[in-house]
């Protein structure tokens, strides 16, 4: 398999030749100095019509001091398989051109998978936006999920921001992300599974009129594996991965794009390609999966 690693700009590109055949293919990218990895997968033929997908409702605008905001993430899981040992992870990145910091304690987030009206669990966030590169957070017990086959998981979520988060950003303060990940329980190593994209939200002070009141409910078809022979083969570690731009493409010869990642950690660390900055789709039909995660 072709190799590359990331140039002074952060980007690398690799070319994929893909097949008509009903097979599930991985791109792995591994971080040179950490050893953590990511995988991208190419589901080609008939293996597409079991790739697990991800939606949202997430804002594109929020208050800052105000009440918390409600909104849901859908992941569905249309194979024969059911998916073990998954996991929900959520992300909070920096806006596009974002300088502010915002860190984890400035941020509260709960979540129910019973319905609207909860109960509600507080999930535990750590890092910061500008300078650790993200929030993260894991929802419940890590590797303690099962979505089972042909079956769909609704998880609501209450979200407030601290009234001293910065209310003075041009564009957007925030991007909002949400996967669902396998996590392999003998090495640790995950996968990722559906990946919802990334949605950016402007923050206002309260009782500020937003820029736009819009949600992203787009369903995003950029989603991997009901079973664990991706996970187990790559032995690597999705949770700790560099940023980039998820996008689904599903026509041979399509370039599809990426962007490198934001902070200074991880575009400064060679990386051996998986979740990259640039593949190409040659003779086939496939769709390639490859997550925005940055390491921890």
């Amino acid at each position: 398999a072709e190799l590359a690693t990331t140039g002074a700009d952060g980007y690398a590109t690799v070319t994929y030749t893909a097949s008509t055949d009903d097979i599930i293919c991985a791109v792995v990218a591994t971080d040179a100095q950490g050893g953590q990895s990511s995988i991208g997968t190419v589901y080609q033929g008939a293996a597409q019509d079991v790739a697990p997908t991800a939606q949202d409702t997430f804002p594109t605008s929020l208050a800052a001091g105000a009440e918390p905001t409600k909104f849901t993430t859908v992941f569905t899981n249309p194979g024969t398989k059911s998916i073990v040992n998954a996991q929900i992870d959520f992300s909070i990145f920096p806006g596009e051109n974002a300088t502010s910091n915002v860190t984890a304690e400035q941020v509260a987030l709960s979540f129910s998978t019973d319905g609207p009206d909860g109960p509600f669990t507080p999930v535990v966030l750590s890092g910061s936006t500008v300078q650790d590169g993200g929030i993260e957070g894991t929802l419940g017990d890590p590797g303690g999920t099962t979505l089972e086959a042909g079956s769909t998981l609704t998880v609501t979520y209450l979200l407030s921001l601290d009234a001293s988060v910065s209310t003075e950003a041009a564009g957007p303060l925030l991007s909002f992300e949400a996967y669902l990940d396998q996590i392999n329980p003998g090495s640790g190593a995950g996968t990722n599974l559906a990946d919802t994209g990334s949605t950016d939200i402007e923050v206002f002070a309260a009782g500020e009129a937003p820029t736009g009141t819009a949600v992203n409910d787009t369903a995003v078809n950029d989603t991997v594996v009901n079973d664990t022979v991706v996970n187990e083969a790559a032995g690597a570690d999705a949770t700790g991965a560099i940023e980039s731009e998820t996008t689904t493409t599903a026509a041979a010869d399509t370039t599809v794009t990426t962007a490198p990642a934001k902070s200074d950690e991880s575009s400064s660390a060679p990386v051996v390609i998986g979740v990259i900055a640039l593949v190409v789709l040659m003779a086939g039909i496939g769709i390639f999966v490859a997550t925005r995660k940055r390491k921890s």
